[in-house]
């Protein structure tokens, strides 16, 4: 929240200062808190509509996946990718109907916003968040290859559980007896992995050097 209150930002005047001094910061500091608000009830909001999308994402998925498998137990349509599906264009209808919603009701968005100028107090905060939000991207550097890995056997992790079983298409699942493989086994396999990767980059010059230790013997033995 740094981006919303600037180091020269300080308590407002006293009832002896000018009214348009004291309204202005008063509606600096309703708009702090309103965005303060918004930006507390956002973050819960958007980890559980996010998490709708996909059957691990939440409880209630995993609840509802364990009790149709106990009512249907031949029923075995609900998997990873089937779910992400049907769920999915729903995760982004409600992400965005709560995006608004929160949005006109801490963030000062009104119908007549979409046309209207801008506040110096909103531009103001806008300048700053964009100002934070690149320093802090420049302070990241490059990415690294620990970083890497991780997302490419995420990526990996994904494709495997998407093309599983996908229903409409046989899936690499089907080279194994049916029941023997589940969404777990790629979970596992995928955490298996990153146990024993390497988080720096492994060098092979050594590899290259003992060839060239083992060629020169050999040369000098010819001789």
């Amino acid at each position: 929240m740094q981006f919303l209150a600037s180091p020269e930002d300080k308590d407002c005047p006293e009832a002896d200062a000018p009214l348009d001094l004291l309204a202005d910061c008063k509606k600096e500091e309703e708009y702090r808190r309103n965005i303060w608000k918004g930006f507390l009830i956002s973050i819960p909001y958007s980890a559980s509509i996010g998490g709708t999308a996909t059957l691990t994402g939440t409880a209630p998925n995993l609840i509802l996946l364990g009790q149709l498998k106990s009512f249907f137990p031949q029923c075995d349509v609900v998997n990873f990718g089937s779910w992400f599906i049907f769920a999915f264009p729903l995760m982004v209808l409600f992400l965005l109907v709560g995006w608004l919603w929160i949005s006109f009701l801490y963030g000062g968005m009104t119908l007549r916003g979409w046309r209207g100028k801008k506040s110096e107090i909103k531009t103001d905060a806008e300048d700053r968040a964009r100002a934070v939000i690149r320093e802090e991207f420049q302070n990241l550097g490059p990415i690294k290859f620990a970083e890497q890995a991780v997302f490419t056997l995420f990526c990996m992790f994904a494709i495997l559980l998407f093309s599983r079983d996908p229903k409409f298409i046989p899936g690499w699942a089907s080279l194994f007896t049916p029941g023997f493989l589940s969404d777990a086994v790629t979970g596992v396999a995928i955490v298996t992995i990153l146990f024993f990767f390497p988080s720096q980059r492994p060098s092979f010059k050594w590899w290259f050097d003992f060839k060239g230790k083992v060629s020169g013997l050999g040369s000098q033995w010819a001789q």
